[in-house]
């Protein structure tokens, strides 16, 4: 024992490198825990923390026999009761398979995760009571056209529907490019997924820097995942995200043009894995040349586009109507209603020919 003394004597740099290490590894450690045991207060409260899972083959996942029961205020400050809940698959709503009913097959991102709303007032619910359908509803927020595809592949033959609703989102075109969203902080979702790159090759990037530290904190620690999204949070320049000066058309950016085109391919092979079922579709936005280029790409592969969604509840915002939640980006049960109504007087003719 004395000659180990007598060691550490004689390195005394070594050993305080090694305490700070130590105290550091053992700082995070507690902190970690005690993120991990308020996640887990709030999960024994019908407060799940993460509606999304790590998951190595989409990237993640919408987090299966999720809860969160409680009180949410719209855009306009009123408070409403939210019971959010997904089946063991991550559904919101997983109707049954073998019904006579009609049946639709929903996917999307953000809008169709739709944290904001009970299951029975998310727009599919809606729809489903509009046109007599049986609903079958998965989205998962910052999800792009492929991971969109990958579900649909996963579970179209399970479910056979008679429709696919494709939710589509002008950031969806950043999120099928890792170079563009490289790009947009704001539409940059800090988390490893699959890309259609060169090629038509399948690629997991995770476009921030540092991708291998980020990747460990999302799967293993809570904590450092915090951290993370804090700093990214903190340094981020909506301003000059690339998204706006795409809509301003201040110049060219071939980043764009790409993730059109690989945003094309993603459709096209959604609509030939899904033939003889018809695919519609419809784009929460309206801001060009995002909505102008998805319209395009949706007449050049003959895709179902329902329009004047995001027309409709801007109207219904003019009359003084409040119609979106609290991040006053996504709609509250209003504005889930309203696109239910403007989907439904679309596709009940096209339900009824098929």
């Amino acid at each position: 024992m004395k000659n180990l003394l007598q060691r550490l004597k004689q390195h005394p740099a070594a050993v305080n490198t090694c305490l700070l290490f130590a105290s550091v590894f053992f700082t995070i450690l507690a902190f970690e825990a005690a993120v991990r045991l308020k996640h887990f207060a709030d999960h024994l409260r019908g407060h799940d923390h993460f509606e999304y899972e790590m998951d190595e083959r989409l990237g993640w996942r919408a987090t299966r026999n999720y809860i969160w029961r409680g009180t949410k205020t719209d855009a306009g400050g009123t408070a409403y009761q939210v019971d959010m809940s997904t089946n063991e698959q991550g559904f919101r709503l997983f109707g049954n398979p073998a019904t006579e009913k009609k049946k639709i097959f929903v996917i999307g991102d953000s809008f169709t995760h739709a944290k904001d709303v009970s299951n029975d007032k998310a727009y599919y619910a809606h729809l489903g009571t509009l046109l007599d359908a049986e609903i079958f509803a998965y989205g998962v927020v910052g999800y792009g056209t492929l991971q969109e595809f990958m579900i649909a592949d996963e579970y179209l033959d399970l479910i056979k529907p008679d429709l696919i609703l494709l939710q589509f989102c002008s950031n969806d075109f950043a999120n099928n490019s890792p170079a563009l969203e490289r790009l947009s902080p704001q539409n940059n979702s800090r988390m490893r997924r699959p890309y259609l790159i060169k090629d038509d090759q399948i690629e997991y990037i995770l476009p921030k820097s540092w991708p291998a530290l980020r990747n460990f904190a999302n799967h293993h620690s809570q904590f450092l995942a915090f951290l993370f999204s804090a700093y990214d949070v903190k340094s981020m320049d909506i301003q000059n995200d690339i998204f706006h000066s795409i809509v301003q058309n201040e110049t060219d950016f071939p980043e764009y043009k790409e993730a059109v085109k690989t945003t094309r391919k993603l459709l096209e092979r959604l609509k030939n894995r899904a033939n003889p079922i018809p695919v519609a579709t419809f784009c929460v936005g309206d801001y060009n040349p995002y909505a102008h280029d998805y319209q395009t790409l949706c007449e050049e592969l003959e895709l179902i586009l329902v329009p004047g969604v995001k027309k409709a509840i801007r109207e219904y915002e003019n009359r003084g109507e409040v119609v979106l939640a609290a991040d006053k980006g996504h709609w509250n049960e209003r504005g889930h209603r309203i696109c239910a109504e403007v989907l439904a007087e679309h596709l009940n003719a096209l339900l009824k020919e098929n």
